[in-house]
């Protein structure tokens, strides 16, 4: 690929190390970083306040040793040159020490809580109540306990917010963070508190994580962009806020092409500061991380070449919010509800959700009463439980014309526990069980999924007859219809409803007795071992293509009527929008195998009148269209981006 290398965009990582006392390894050095120009995780090229591209990592400072290295780099002229701080890798939050009961009450004071909404025999009596870290108080003491995890989130927030309160007062250009890993709990499915909260409440600044999911078959390697879509809503309000990322070059392990959709898929869903991790051969590398393709050098290269084309719309710009929203509430990480199967039928759905095209961002349970919530059209609540405050929020957001789809046991229970009074007479129904055999459960799609059993089977009626429309896996929920103006839509084998939709004031409310994201990716796994290879037709690479369209036409259905901001003729193309006072920005990402000729793409938004151009530099045509519309034609690879100016 031609043209210049990036400018605007810090891009970190751990390289050729220098040798200055090595003639011949310094010039092939400066070659390379020539080609790549790097900014290495140190000191050495701090740049200036301007573009900071300093980097340090204080994991291992205690508080006064910190500040005093602090004022080291204050007195050395470094502190406006720090871009980027390391707080950790892979790090949990600090907990409460047992036995932390006056902090406790405290934090229950300031929340509004009273004894008695903890300990119900507690009357006024605030020594009644006590923090726990047990996880059996869910069964026995569920107030107890959905409390004591509440404060445990709270005091990790408020320990870290102590450390980079210290920091912002010396450094104030640095991005402070920790590289959380997604692969710890349910994978890619990080808790709200510490993946949304903390940033919001300035606990840290930077949102940082890594995309390792080419070794994990959770299903599919897009499901990694759940991860940004939460760092985004992180960031919602912090306009100055970036995200780091972690792209990671590994090889063997990671292909060109998908580290190419990783890639431009990373910054269509709001990365700003790329970070390749050890970018090395393994005969100068010092872990395993190294990356040893020739191949895969040259894809950077060329990839980063692309970025600089519209680097400054990244930079400046930010993703454009979606039109509905899949809600990522604490609630429900305390009471475990992304475990399985619920977790993967939960990433199964937003990858359906997305191939329906539909914009799609996270919320939190605190977003639904705000005024964000005007945004969205669409809610796709897939949390079994859900606080109080945050289903009357839900149905008021209903009533005034929002469309709520929920999943089997989604919403059917409250923050303790206890059955949730709200959310199902929204629906219209009453909940009996949910039905969880052994030999139907999925942890990662591509490794459960194709072995695991059908409980039962979802049809509707098509002319008379019944058309099947996908299978049940995971969960089936039973439940009756309460409410005459409740419509059954699809039903299970014995006629016993499966899916349900009630108009509620302006608004739908629908609840699927099943996990529609498991019907939707049942024919797209096949019953191959689970491999870590490194080429494309390794199962950890695998794009799954055979999908359930009939399930595909569930996500479709919640924006039927609403014009789609950007559409491809390709559904497997996956876009979204980088709007700046430079421009807007259009990436796209083919998760089909090959490349796509003379696709088709209708743009239903404002965009700047110069005429388009892509990436990679090839040709863009743009087509006849209708009002309101504009449409191209161009031919896509592995990913590209159509790039608009004033």
């Amino acid at each position: 690929a031609k043209g210049q290398h990036p400018r605007l965009t810090p891009i970190h990582a751990t390289t050729f190390e220098a040798k200055p006392e090595d003639a011949e390894w310094e010039a092939a050095r400066r070659e390379f970083l020539k080609q790549i120009p790097i900014d290495p995780p140190s000191l050495d090229q701090p740049g200036t306040a301007d573009r900071p591209r300093g980097y340090i990592d204080v994991r291992s400072y205690n508080d006064q040793r910190l500040e005093t290295y602090l004022q080291e780099l204050k007195s050395n002229g470094l502190a406006d040159k720090i871009g980027v701080v390391s707080l950790g890798d892979e790090i949990g939050l600090p907990r409460p020490p047992a036995g932390d009961h006056e902090a406790f009450r405290d934090w229950l004071k300031r929340q509004g809580v009273s004894p008695a909404d903890v300990v119900p025999a507690a009357g006024n009596d605030w020594s009644r109540v006590e923090y726990s870290a047990d996880p059996q108080l869910k069964n026995s003491d569920p107030r107890r306990f959905y409390y004591s995890r509440r404060y445990e989130h709270a005091f990790g927030i408020q320990a870290m917010k102590r450390r980079t309160d210290l920091l912002r007062r010396y450094l104030p250009n640095a991005g402070i963070g920790a590289n959380f890993s997604p692969h710890h709990g349910p994978m890619y499915l990080g808790e709200a508190h510490k993946w949304i909260d903390i940033f919001r409440q300035d606990g840290m600044t930077m949102p940082w994580s890594e995309d390792y999911i080419w070794q994990v078959p959770v299903g599919t390697q897009q499901m990694n962009f759940i991860s940004l879509d939460m760092f985004r809503a992180a960031v919602v309000d912090r306009p100055k806020a970036k995200i780091h990322y972690y792209v990671m070059t590994h090889t063997p392990g990671q292909t060109t092409d998908n580290w190419r959709r990783q890639f431009f898929g990373d910054l269509a869903h709001g990365m700003q500061i790329v970070n390749l991790f050890e970018f090395r051969p393994v005969q100068a590398a010092y872990t395993e991380n190294h990356c040893s393709d020739p191949a895969m050098y040259v894809a950077v290269r060329d990839a980063f070449r692309e970025l600089q084309r519209f680097e400054d719309i990244v930079q400046a710009g930010r993703v454009r919010p979606g039109m509905a929203a899949l809600l990522c509430g604490e609630t429900g990480d305390i009471w475990g509800d992304n475990e399985a199967p619920f977790g993967a039928a939960k990433r199964a759905a937003y990858i359906a959700a997305r191939h329906a095209q539909i914009p799609l961002d996270i919320v939190t349970e605190a977003d639904l009463a705000s005024p964000r919530m005007k945004n969205y059209r669409v809610l796709l609540l897939a949390d079994r439980h859900v606080s109080r405050a945050a289903s009357k929020a839900i149905s008021d957001w209903v009533q005034s014309g929002g469309r709520l789809a929920a999943s089997a046991g989604a919403g059917m229970w409250d923050e303790f526990g206890e059955p949730n009074k709200t959310l199902p007479a929204a629906f219209g129904i009453e909940h009996k069980a949910i039905d969880l055999p052994a030999n139907s459960q999925v942890t990662m799609i591509k490794q459960d999924l194709p072995f695991a059993i059908s409980m039962d089977e979802v049809s509707v009626e098509e002319d008379g007859k019944r058309a099947v429309i996908g299978q049940v896996f995971g969960a089936k929920a039973r439940f009756h219809v309460t409410d005459g103006t409740a419509e059954t839509l699809a039903s299970f084998k014995d006629g016993s409803p499966a899916c349900v939709m009630r108009t509620i004031g302006q608004g739908v409310a629908g609840y699927a007795g099943f996990l529609p994201g498991f019907s939707y990716f049942q024919p797209a796994i096949p019953k191959l071992p689970v491999d870590r290879g490194a080429t494309a037709d390794s199962m950890c690479h695998l794009l799954p293509t055979e999908f359930n369209d009939k399930a595909l036409e569930m996500f479709q259905a919640t924006t039927l009527g609403i014009d789609l901001p950007v559409e491809c003729s390709e559904h497997l193309v996956e876009n979204t929008v980088i709007e700046s006072p430079q421009g807007v920005a259009i990436p796209f990402v083919n998760w089909l195998p090959e490349p796509i000729e003379k696709l088709t793409i209708t743009t239903r938004i404002k965009l700047p009148k110069g005429k388009p151009t892509l990436a990679s530099g090839r040709s863009v045509k743009e087509l006849e269209s209708n009002s309101g519309e504009r449409r191209f034609e161009l031919d896509l690879d592995v990913a590209d981006v159509l790039i608009f100016r004033p």
